[in-house]
Order: C-alpha cells, then sequence, then structure tokens
C-alpha cells in the first residue's frame, strides 16, 4: 500500500473538517423528522452492512472489516421541496443543495480497520408564519414570517477489528464509532429568542457487531446489530423579544436532538451476484421529546451484480413519527413515509460512481412526500 497516499489523503480530508464545521451561520431551532438523513443511500442500495465508502458513517461500524483496500468516498445530494411540511403551512426545501453530504475514507492493517467520515445528519430550510399573543395585553397579536436554516454536520472517527475463523470458520466483526455533531443555527427576529450565530456541539458514540456465516465457498450469511447513542442539545434563553414587544417573560428552554438508535440487519449472497437485506431500526424518540413515541422502521433491499463493471439495486423503507398526545392522529397520519430506493454503480479500473434516487410520493403521509437523488464517486486502491 502506498501510505505516502494515504496521508495526502487523511491531510485532505482534515482539511475538509475545517473547511465546512466553519462556513456557514444558520438559523431557527426547530428540527423536523423529514430533515434529518435517514439511512445509508448509494448505488449498492440502502444496507447498513454492506454498502459504499461514501457511507460509512451511516453505517455499522463493524461493516468496515469488509473493505479490504484503501477506499475514499464522496456524495452529494438533493432533495425537492416539500409544500407542506409541518404545522401552519410550513414549506420544507433542501440546504446547501451542492454541498458534500458523505465523505468517507477506509484504511485497512492486517485485521485492522480504521476509517473518518463526515456527514449532514440534518438538513433543512423551512418559512413559516406564526401568530402570537400577549395574556398581558390581548390587543397585541401579530404574525411572525421567517424563514430557518438549520444543518447538523457529523464527524466520526471509526475503528473495527475482525476476528477470523474464531468457531468454525464463522467470523466476528467489532467496530465502534466516535462523532461531533455540530449542530448551526442562527437567530432571527422572531419572537422565540434573540440569540444568534448559535452552534452547539455534542458527542455520541456507535458500537456495532457483525456474524458471518460461512453458506459455501465465498458465500456468507450476515447477522449485524448496532447501537448509536442520542444526540440532546439543550439550553436556556431569555426572551428579549418578547419583553421589548410588551409580553411577560417567560423562561425558554431549548431542547433538540436525535434519538438512540438500535439497528438489526441480515443480509446474505446467497444466490449467484445477488445480495438480499432486510432489517429493523427502533428509535427511542421519547428520550428526547416525550411528546414523540418510540419508532420501529424496516428495510429491504436487493443489490444485483448486473456484470463485472455494473451493479443495480433497489429497495423499500419504512419510517414514521408519531405524537402521543390525544387527538394528534391527523398530525400523525401526515408523517408517514414509505420510500422506494433505486441506485446503479459503475466500476472502472479503480474509479467507481454511483447514483440513487429515492421518491417517497406514492405510500407517504402529506407531510413527508419528497424525491432524494444522491451522486457519489470513489477510488479503491
Amino acid at each position: 500500500m502506498n501510505f505516502k497516499f494515504v496521508r495526502i489523503i487523511i491531510i485532505l480530508f482534515l482539511l475538509t473538517f475545517q473547511t465546512y464545521s466553519q462556513s456557514y451561520i444558520f438559523d431557527q431551532t426547530i428540527l423536523i423528522p423529514q430533515g434529518f438523513e435517514l439511512l445509508p443511500q448509494s448505488g449498492h442500495g440502502i444496507s447498513t452492512i454492506t454498502n459504499s465508502s461514501t457511507e460509512i458513517g451511516n453505517m455499522n461500524p463493524a461493516a468496515l472489516s469488509l473493505f479490504d483496500k484503501l477506499n475514499v468516498g464522496i456524495s452529494i445530494k438533493y432533495g425537492t421541496k416539500v409544500n407542506e411540511a409541518w404545522l401552519g403551512g410550513t414549506y420544507k426545501e433542501f440546504l446547501l443543495k451542492y454541498n458534500p453530504q458523505t465523505v468517507g475514507i477506509v484504511v485497512p492493517y492486517k485485521n485492522f480497520r480504521l476509517g473518518a467520515a463526515l456527514n449532514q445528519r440534518y438538513n433543512a430550510k423551512l418559512n413559516y408564519k406564526i401568530g402570537v399573543f400577549s395574556t398581558a395585553n390581548p390587543e397585541i397579536f401579530d404574525y411572525y414570517y421567517y424563514d430557518s436554516k438549520s444543518e447538523m454536520r457529523t464527524y466520526s472517527f471509526l475503528a473495527s477489528y475482525l476476528l477470523k475463523d474464531y468457531a468454525k470458520g464463522n467470523s466476528l466483526s467489532i467496530g465502534f464509532k466516535f462523532s461531533n455533531n455540530v449542530l448551526y443555527d442562527y437567530g432571527s427576529d422572531y419572537f422565540m429568542y434573540s440569540s444568534s450565530d448559535l452552534i452547539y456541539s455534542k458527542n455520541n458514540f456507535s458500537i456495532g457487531i457483525i456474524y458471518s456465516h460461512p453458506i459455501k465457498e465465498e458465500k456468507y450469511f450476515n447477522l449485524g446489530f448496532s447501537y448509536d447513542s442520542k444526540i440532546k442539545y439543550e439550553s436556556p434563553f431569555n426572551n428579549i423579544l418578547l419583553i421589548e414587544r410588551g409580553f411577560p417573560y417567560t423562561p425558554y428552554e431549548f431542547k433538540l436532538g436525535y434519538p438512540e438508535k438500535f439497528k438489526f440487519e441480515l443480509n446474505s449472497n446467497y444466490f449467484d451476484k445477488l445480495t438480499l437485506s432486510t432489517g429493523i431500526n427502533i428509535l427511542g424518540w421519547n428520550k428526547v421529546y416525550d411528546h414523540v413515541k418510540n419508532t420501529v422502521e424496516f428495510m429491504a433491499n436487493a443489490d444485483y451484480d448486473a456484470f463485472s463493471f455494473m451493479k443495480a439495486a433497489l429497495g423499500f423503507f419504512y419510517t414514521n413519527y408519531q405524537f402521543n398526545e390525544k387527538g394528534a392522529n391527523e398530525f400523525n397520519n401526515k408523517l408517514k413515509a414509505l420510500y422506494i430506493i433505486g441506485g446503479i454503480e459503475y466500476r472502472y479500473n479503480v474509479f467507481n460512481a454511483n447514483l440513487s434516487v429515492s421518491d417517497s410520493h406514492f405510500f407517504s403521509g402529506d407531510w413527508w412526500k419528497e424525491t432524494i437523488v444522491k451522486f457519489g464517486i470513489g477510488i479503491t486502491i
């Protein structure tokens, strides 16, 4: 392996961290579920075990052991506008359309793998209005119209170790990921708070294992499990604007985050040229927001090696975001989504390019209808 080349790649990757972690100022503190990166998505499909190097930040960290060579990948993403995505006719757009969505590097050394990843965990621009009145002076009433832009970038370092042939030809991979999650938020002139240039940082971790059982020569059955700890931002604000406009002072508590996640996946390449995957995710939303139910997500994926230089993938992914208050069924029905995902990867020499498209228009609630296009490139040495 050319270690000089590896050092150059790592330096460029760290420079990417610096560039994209300091370049943006955003506003608002509402993170809607449609703005989060839901799953790994590439020309390989949506598996958390077998996927592209661009997606290692979204995958089971033990999956690093499946990369036998140095891999580097980068992707960009585009999402369509959701005309009504939240309360009060709020619409949602994808923010920073042409900046990297993911970056990934995997460096193998014997049974060890080291990796680094950059992920845009949350990305959304919202436009909405809200009406406010004062209990002290009922004649004071006004609407506030504003755009909000929020982004969460996740910088991760990963490691895995592969135990080969530890029991009658079976293998076990163990992985760990440490992540720093930076939330960029710019507070504009609206009633909730008057802070600006808000930047919050929280760490979390992931652990994962993948058990591989040989079925026959070069055919395996994989069972994967991973756990991601929750991300929770908390901070009090002084409502200066409320006081200035005649409203009584009320402390406002800022609470945002992303839940802990348990992922289970079955994966096998038993059939010639075909890899099948199915899995569930359990998200502990109730530990972040006590008014939201925990969520169970489902996925299935087929990855087909059509030719030596090309593969194609097809799958589906179901998610929902449910409030637990009485009378919330109207909103809950709007926050269910079923994505149909297709992808293709083209390989030439050490290079690869992949394109994937996911769409939720046909079988989803009114607040979760969108199309996502993702393009990635990578090299394998």
